[in-house]
């Protein structure tokens, strides 16, 4: 296949193949585009004014011209987004006020509109609850509240159950998936069900009873299984004491100075235990108070809540 060249009427073109070479004349202007026609031939678009673009155009000879820019295209400040419309053509969306967010709105031209925050996540909503949003039953969150959030209940060592149970702590029907969780991840030595566990969690709600919340009240939290070297506790298990009265293995092992010998004395034929280096009364009477020692660290105590 040959090439196409530009003829500028010398012999070596005009010796050429007619179909390969394209007239100088075409190009009379910087810009200017050669395209082909319809007629699979070289043609001639001249350049566009400035800021056109060039678009196809079947209905054109040289099936593309210029066209002026529109709004569509327009980007005219930092943060415009450029947008598809309903029409199928794209629109420029004007970038949004500081702290606003991009959100979907099937009613305006690009489908799309910046609001603001408290709008976007559904803040004036009266319905809205963000612990919905953002948290799952069973999650559990420290507070300086003393009341728990809608959605929730405070860990006050209490119980829960259905409207009908005399729960201490709630008894209402939103709480029934927090009633199988714990009924289902925890043993009845640390969750314990009124008068028992039944054949499910299911049952014994429907049967009203009461389930026991993880004791929490003056207590540290800590997160459950085996640590390396460490013993192995239970999901919501409970243990620890806040002061403690050594045992006698438990104190460190240690001596009381003097020392005592047996012998005779005043002729008598009968031994006795005596002392051979004064030994006070400090070194045979009792000491100690029994008194128990505290256990706590340094401690901030706040309420916890859980998520039903």
């Amino acid at each position: 296949m040959s090439g196409f060249g530009v003829d500028r009427g010398s012999a070596a073109s005009q010796s050429a193949d007619p179909g390969s070479t394209i007239a100088e004349a075409l190009i009379d202007a910087k810009g200017d585009l050669i395209v082909g026609t319809a007629a699979n031939a070289a043609g001639r678009l001249a350049v566009g004014a400035n800021e056109t673009r060039l678009v196809a155009d079947s209905t054109q000879e040289t099936g593309a011209k210029w066209v002026a820019d529109t709004t569509n295209y327009a980007i005219a400040a930092k943060g415009n987004l450029l947008v598809g419309t309903a029409a199928d053509t794209v629109a420029a969306l004007t970038v949004g006020d500081n702290g606003t967010l991009l959100t979907a709105d099937s009613t305006q031209a690009s489908g799309t509109r910046w609001a603001a925050p408290e709008e976007v996540l559904g803040l004036e909503s009266a319905a809205f609850e963000p612990t919905t949003t953002f948290w799952s039953t069973g999650d559990v969150k420290l507070t300086i509240k003393t009341t728990a959030d809608s959605g929730w209940v405070l860990m006050n060592d209490t119980t829960i159950g259905n409207a009908a149970s005399g729960a201490s702590g709630r008894a209402n029907a939103d709480t029934a998936d927090l009633f199988t969780l714990l009924w289902t991840n925890t043993a009845d030595a640390q969750c314990a069900v009124s008068t028992g566990r039944g054949v499910s969690a299911a049952a014994d709600y429907a049967a009203n009873k009461t389930i026991a919340l993880p004791k929490a009240l003056g207590r540290a939290l800590a997160t459950y299984g085996a640590g390396s070297g460490l013993t192995n506790r239970a999901l919501a298990l409970p243990t620890g004491v806040e002061t403690h009265v050594l045992s006698i293995a438990e104190m460190p092992s240690h001596d009381h100075p003097g020392s005592a010998a047996y012998g005779t004395a005043g002729g008598a034929s009968a031994s006795i235990l005596f002392a051979t280096n004064n030994l006070s009364a400090g070194y045979v009477q009792t000491q100690g108070g029994d008194t128990a020692h505290p256990n706590m660290q340094p401690t901030l105590f706040l309420n916890t809540m859980i998520k039903l």
